[in-house]
């Protein structure tokens, strides 16, 4: 059996005295292929052979060695004689005050977050399970300086001011034409890479022990690993509610800048345990052939101005208010905001558009509003994705068309927030079909990807065909969705039993 002698840091595995044939070995592992890759010029003209590879210099990322050491010892027989230098921040006790306010599962992921704080790791839990107060959990005990990095303007000032909540002192900021550090510090990925190189923020960075990437399934870029390679933080933590771990670009790029999976809490296990209100998902059918041009076009014609579909989208919305229910519309472009906007106007229904052009101020209103039950309709483009926190919403009609399996999830995870009086979540999901065996609707794949990512979580779903009407799929889905909590409740009993 090969030995192989490994020099461990907390960001860096370098293999020592590493010949050729190991390297060559090793370097498949350490590889990956981006989407798309056959199309660059390089591959094109047999110049490169389509991977990115992260083996340079006998050196690898540390998450990465840690997340590839199990795989490639069984695979290749090898041994690792691992020379562990990490060192890990201190903790003392978590305060009382804080302890109390956890959950189970946080409390857990906090004390698995400490098992792994020599290096750090993904977490994945469920939109709506607490992601940034489980954050402010692992800061409390922590006794030195923390970042907590947003990609968003948006969300600078929400998760400071959740962070000073749960850790009962002030948080810093770093973004948006300020610098105000403190122990702990909310940040802009953009100010941190701008500014990188200066001197005051590298005086800062040299205190920075534990980074925390917010929604780092966005953050999967050179930017975030340059400003992380910047700061050289004992700790790298990356949240996001859902990744695609099956695709290896995705899962070597995210463990090579944060580390392997620390702590997993779905959606279906939030919806078991109570934390995360029920919900259901009605796939609704929308029929039709493509018209088979560029993509732009049949997403203009097909999505955003087809009478038909947005009449289906308007009945939904129109039914749900009749029932009383709180309602969120979904789209991808602005003019198919506004398009459905003025439809809501001509049906004389109280609505807010939540969008980019809305300050932050409007949007937090709309959502306050909805929230306080004086608002039952919002129209909301790709802003929804992150940080929105609307908890008596339950119902949710996504137009988008989206393809993305994670995007899919997240917008059902934002209607399972928990709400008083809240029997569940409608989502429904308006799937773009072809007519029997027609297949120039593109649009179709992107509806049985979105699906199959729901099927893949254990959520519950509906299949329905649009021309049943509004009053009808609410009808059914309202029955789906009274089935879904029995079986719950039952369940739950059983297991107390």
């Amino acid at each position: 059996m090969e030995s192989i002698v490994v020099r461990l840091s907390n960001r860096v595995a370098q293999f020592v005295d590493m010949d050729p044939i190991i390297h060559e070995l090793l370097l498949p592992y350490f590889s990956f292929k981006p989407p798309g890759y056959y199309f660059a010029p390089l591959y094109k003209m047999g110049a490169w052979d389509g991977n990115i590879r992260l083996l340079k210099n006998s050196k690898v990322p540390a998450g990465l060695f840690l997340e590839k050491r199990r795989e490639i010892g069984f695979t290749e027989e090898v041994k690792f004689r691992v020379d562990d230098q990490r060192v890990s921040p201190s903790f003392v006790a978590m305060p009382q005050r804080v302890e109390r306010r956890c959950r189970p599962y946080q409390r857990q992921c906090v004390i698995a977050m400490q098992a792994c704080a020599r290096c750090g790791g993904l977490l994945l839990n469920a939109t709506g399970t607490g992601k940034t107060f489980t954050a402010g959990a692992y800061f409390s005990p922590l006794t030195t300086a923390g970042a907590f990095v947003v990609d968003e303007l948006t969300l600078l000032e929400q998760a400071r001011a959740e962070l000073s909540q749960v850790l009962g002192e002030p948080v810093g900021i770093i973004g948006n034409q300020q610098f105000e550090p403190e122990r702990i510090t909310v940040c802009t990925v953009q100010t941190l890479h701008k500014h990188r190189q200066k001197a005051a923020y590298i005086k800062w960075a040299r205190d920075i022990e534990t980074v925390f990437l917010d929604e780092i399934h966005t953050a999967l870029n050179r930017r975030n690993i340059e400003t992380v390679r910047a700061i050289m933080p004992l700790t790298v933590f990356g949240l996001t509610a859902t990744l695609e771990l099956n695709k290896a670009h995705i899962r070597t790029r995210a463990t090579a800048l944060a580390g392997p999976v620390v702590f997993d809490y779905p959606i279906e296990q939030g919806m078991d345990e109570g934390h995360l209100s029920s919900g259901v998902v009605c796939a609704v059918d929308w029929r039709y052939d493509g018209l088979g041009g560029d993509y732009q076009h049949d997403y203009e014609g097909q999505i955003v101005r087809s009478k038909s579909r947005n009449n289906l989208i308007e009945q939904l919305v129109v039914e749900g208010v009749k029932r009383k229910k709180f309602v969120v519309v979904l789209v991808e472009r602005i003019a198919h905001l506004r398009i459905l906007h003025k439809r809501m106007q001509r049906a004389g229904i109280k609505h807010a558009m939540v969008y980019g052009e809305k300050t932050q101020t409007q949007r937090q209103q709309a959502i306050d509003d909805m929230n306080l039950g004086e608002l039952r309709v919002i129209i909301a483009n790709r802003v929804f994705a992150k940080g929105v926190d609307i908890r008596a919403c339950d119902v949710i009609i996504d137009a988008t068309a989206s393809r993305s399996k994670n995007s899919a999830l997240q917008r059902f995870g934002r209607g399972v927030r928990l709400y008083k009086g809240k029997s569940g979540l409608l989502h429904f999901d308006v799937g773009d079909m072809a007519h029997g065996a027609a297949s120039e609707n593109r649009f179709t794949t992107c509806t049985r990807s979105r699906r199959r990512a729901f099927r893949q979580a254990n959520i519950p779903a509906l299949r329905a065909d649009a021309r049943l009407g509004a009053r009808v799929l609410y009808d059914r889905a309202e029955k789906f969705l009274r089935k879904h909590v029995a079986q719950r409740a039952h369940n739950t009993t059983r297991a107390l039993i």
